[in-house]
């Protein structure tokens, strides 16, 4: 995903290094902390109720954005998008009326045909859903709902007949895989599933540990060795069938599992706050999903002025983040990619 628009990202870094007044090169929006699951990694469904900003406050953050530059809306997180089914809708037609890249990030269990024709009427860019196994047994016991995996196929198969029916390319269809012991082992088989349902790329994450009841998912070191094995093997596989993926970044026994236990402060460079805000449901802003808590809020704000306020400003300038520890292993090379191609044009960061 990053490689499709990481020359304008870069481009906007150095901007805002240089300290033109631009706007983010990307915006993650996150439309609601409900969700009609209770999947095994995730804590949202027992979290606090909070009062959720309005479809008209949302409108316009998104809209306010686009007219400052975005080149990117992703929709996704805290919870279900589509449980606020008319709001994520319009932001989509929104995003794509200024001509932004648009991904939005589903559980693939809620969407109607309806949905799903206005989606691809509309010509969004990446319809990406999370699935973790192609056994249904596993898909469904990982998400802690009987039936969620005969839903989520109808749900790309139906995607995929529309496509079919109106001669149209996109949205294209991807899978974002959660690596846990649950699921490590069917990786060849999801990838033999994604080649026969259509799906152009496989984005895998490393489990995240930050509850208790987590640690029984995350893999052991035996595991760990054969997961190893089975990544390179399956890498060769998704390669075979020209299925973007980011495996590579998966290629070590530290990039498995992250846990915020391991969380410090280390100096690192970290590029997120000069091209990235996310909008939380209920109005926090911040970075980067990894990134704890809130850096300040379009409560009461408006978008660009946070993104130019103090705040962002202080978090640019620094290089110790709390969430540095445990970055996922995509994020990191993102980073070196970003700090690299700055390095070698005038203009950039100085080597350091």
């Amino acid at each position: 995903m990053y490689g499709t628009l990481k020359g304008k990202m870069e481009n906007r870094v150095r901007r805002i290094i240089n300290g033109e007044l631009v706007g983010p090169h990307t915006l993650e929006v996150y439309p609601t902390g409900a969700c009609n699951l209770h999947c095994l990694y995730c804590d949202i469904p027992s979290r606090p109720k909070a009062k959720e900003l309005s479809p008209i406050k949302f409108y316009r953050l998104v809209k306010d954005a686009c007219e400052n530059g975005v080149k990117e809306v992703r929709i996704l997180g805290d919870g279900e998008p589509f449980a606020r089914r008319s709001l994520t809708l319009s932001l989509m037609e929104l995003a794509k009326k200024y001509g932004a890249r648009g991904t939005v990030i589903t559980n693939g269990t809620i969407l109607r045909e309806e949905d799903l024709r206005r989606i691809v009427e509309m010509e969004w860019d990446d319809l990406a859903i999370s699935l973790d196994s192609h056994d249904e047994i596993t898909q469904d016991e990982i998400c802690g709902r009987e039936g969620a995996f005969v839903r989520i196929v109808n749900t790309i198969n139906t995607l995929n007949k529309i496509k079919k029916e109106t001669g149209k390319d996109k949205p294209r269809l991807v899978l974002n895989t959660v690596i846990s012991r649950l699921n490590f082992r069917h990786l060849l088989k999801l990838v033999e599933f994604s080649a026969k349902n259509k799906i152009a790329a496989i984005f895998f994450d490393s489990l995240v540990v930050y509850r208790d009841w987590m640690r029984r998912l995350a893999l052991d070191e035996t595991e760990k060795e054969r997961f190893l094995e089975i990544a390179k093997e399956t890498k060769e596989i998704l390669k075979k069938h020209n299925i973007e993926t980011n495996i590579s970044s998966f290629m070590s026994k530290d990039s498995v599992s992250r846990s915020q236990e391991d969380k410090k402060e280390v100096e690192n460079d970290c590029f997120s706050a000069h091209h990235t805000m996310i909008i939380t449901p209920t109005g926090g802003v911040k970075p980067c999903c990894n990134f704890p808590g809130e850096v300040d809020s379009v409560r009461k704000k408006r978008l660009m002025a946070v993104w130019h306020g103090q705040a962002f400003k202080e978090l640019r300038d620094s290089k110790k983040f709390p969430c540095n520890s445990f970055c996922s292993s995509p994020f990191q090379e993102r980073n070196k990619e970003i700090k690299a191609k700055l390095n070698k044009n005038p203009g950039g960061v100085p080597n350091k």
